[in-house]
């Protein structure tokens, strides 16, 4: 008859077994492979893993930035503060977030498993943020906009200041590349609150491009639901020449401006 301690062991080699033969390899080159593994998110979907192997025999692992994206695709905002409950949640099991990718790095193949072991343990940790979701139209559009950034996985700044010709100024987003990117979401709850926005903006913009023509400046405009008729060409006249203007319906054309 088997003891309670044999009876335990059988049950860890039968586990290990059957989790080691449902790990798949879906792609690989001469420094890095693709790994499907057994454990999923909540919406079902397999987590997947990065292996890179570096010239010095170190070998990092990551998420390739799929557990911030799950929480944004399925309705999270994924603010700066979303970012920072998500590095804490990773501390903890010595894994970084850089990138908003987590990662670890092992020195040799010998430590690979238990670093392995922790980057997945953050995973589905970062990915039980989802329960703080809420309806994507009872954001506030500020709320939106850093969602969307994030979601565009750039490197920000929020209330960002700059220098103007005449006086500094505060703009809500920073974009951290060569092309100097100021966004500044801009929200109404009429045509004639939209205007006195716009032509407030105009001048901050106008003053910072005196400054330094170099600024390329964004103004994003809340259009989502019964907003959509308070944008008006006549609301949006003072931004022109100061500022592209991008309604929130379009922000494909704001992710295309962050990716070129």
């Amino acid at each position: 008859m088997n003891s309670g301690t044999d009876v335990c062991q059988k049950v860890i080699t039968s586990y290990m077994k059957s989790v080691g033969e449902q790990w798949n390899v879906v792609e690989s080159s001469e420094d890095t492979c693709y790994l499907v593994s057994p454990f999923s998110r909540p919406d079902g979907e397999l987590i997947e893993i990065e292996v890179s192997v570096f010239p010095d025999g170190r070998i990092r692992i990551s998420d390739m930035g799929d557990t911030l994206g799950y929480l944004h695709i399925n309705g999270l905002a994924v603010s700066r503060a979303t970012v920072d409950s998500a590095r804490r949640l990773a501390r903890r099991l010595a894994v970084s977030l850089e990138r908003y990718e987590l990662e670890v790095f092992a020195l040799d193949i010998e430590g690979v498993g238990e670093r392995l072991h922790a980057l997945l343990q953050a995973i589905i940790n970062v990915n039980d943020l989802i329960l703080r979701r809420r309806p994507i139209e009872n954001l506030q559009f500020d709320t939106e906009v850093e969602a969307f950034l994030v979601g565009q996985r750039v490197i920000y700044d929020s209330d960002y200041q700059v220098k103007g010709e005449t006086e500094p100024h505060r703009v809500r987003f920073h974009v951290d590349s060569t092309k100097k990117i100021l966004i500044q979401p801009l929200s109404a709850a009429s045509e004639s609150a939209a205007w006195s926005w716009a032509e407030r903006w105009a001048y901050r913009f106008g003053d910072i491009k005196q400054s330094d023509p170099k600024w390329n400046t964004f103004a994003v405009l809340d259009n989502r639901g019964d907003r959509q008729a308070i944008w008006t060409p006549k609301a949006t006249l003072p931004l022109t020449g100061f500022a592209r203007v991008i309604p929130w319906t379009e922000n494909t054309l704001l992710a295309q401006e962050l990716a070129s």
